[in-house]
């Protein structure tokens, strides 16, 4: 875990000094870090939903097509 957080690190870097507006700071880590946990997780709870809502749909046609038998 630990080289995949200087990884992270030298990537950001990296990506500072072609931006001319963007500083790297280790607080800017931590956010780029946080950030995209929540993005992540988010992710997650939206393929949970999806996968819900299809479940949803199906029960609904099956018993539809109940009906009209």
């Amino acid at each position: 875990m630990t080289n995949n957080l200087r990884k992270v690190k030298k990537d950001l870097c990296a990506f500072a000094k072609k931006c001319k507006d963007f500083k790297y700071t280790d607080s800017a880590l931590i956010t780029f870090l946080i950030t995209g946990a929540v993005n992540i997780s988010n992710n997650l709870f939206s393929a949970e939903t999806n996968k819900n809502i299809k479940n949803q749909k199906q029960t609904i046609s099956t018993s539809m097509d109940e009906g009209y038998l």
